[in-house]
């Protein structure tokens, strides 16, 4: 019964595609899911310890949402995008040393980040698109914006530092036309934004589980690499 439906569903959609055409439109708005692959959280970018300072704890499997304006700039051949995107991850990780009950431990808290990106990309279209199908590749360069995100408790962070980090990145690009206006846009971006933040506590002591805890310093660095592969699915409007 299911592979009866699936055929059904194919056999309507199929004559949909074939016959949308994007009609040569300028400009375009998607809005997208996306998968990041991989990410590394660096606790003590500063440290003098060469090891230390390259250990960092992996942040995997992020999701997050984006939106890019498109448009053409020359004989359907090039295309300017300006996008943005949200991505946040967070885990459970024993990531500091606290003093509990007066004893120095390793203690388990929720550590991880938030970016958010603007990028500039000029996409090529290879010349063997057609009018329902279309196949891209671009490059371009990024500003990223981000911060630590770690909470003990009740006690939180906020960002003393942060720099402005900008960064290249380049993508492979596939786009199905389902209507004359709508298509279902496929990407995959490869980058590797890479920062450094300072962050103070509201407070450096609470109690946990019923536990004393007392951080060991007010403020702290970080170092924050996303250098996984960015999967992107979205839907785009076309006008």
């Amino acid at each position: 019964m299911k592979i009866v439906s699936i055929k059904c569903f194919i056999s309507l959609l199929f004559p949909i595609i074939i016959f949308a055409q994007n009609g040569n439109r300028d400009f375009s708005v998607s809005g997208s899911i996306n998968y990041i692959t991989t990410s590394k959280l660096h606790l003590n970018p500063r440290s003098s310890d060469p090891v230390l300072r390259n250990s960092y704890l992996p942040l995997d499997g992020i999701l997050s949402y984006s939106f890019e304006f498109r448009m053409n700039i020359f004989k359907d051949a090039l295309m300017i995008g300006v996008g943005s995107e949200y991505l946040s991850k967070t885990d459970n990780l024993k990531s500091i040393r606290a003093m509990v009950n007066n004893i120095p431990r390793t203690i388990e808290i929720t550590d991880g980040y938030s970016m958010i990106p603007i990028e500039v990309t000029i996409y090529y279209v290879f010349p063997f698109s057609g009018s329902w199908f279309k196949m891209a590749m671009g490059g371009g360069i990024g500003a990223y914006f981000g911060k630590h995100i770690r909470e003990i408790g009740d006690i939180t962070v906020s960002t003393l530092e942060k720099r402005i980090i900008f960064g290249m990145h380049v993508a492979l690009d596939a786009e199905f036309f389902i209507t004359d206006y709508f298509s279902i846009r496929t990407e995959m971006k490869f980058r590797d934004p890479d920062f450094e933040t300072k962050s103070k506590y509201n407070k450096t002591d609470t109690i946990l589980n019923g536990e004393h805890i007392q951080l060991l310093s007010e403020d702290f660095y970080s170092r924050i690499n996303i250098d996984g592969i960015n999967f992107i699915l979205g839907l785009a409007f076309h006008f």
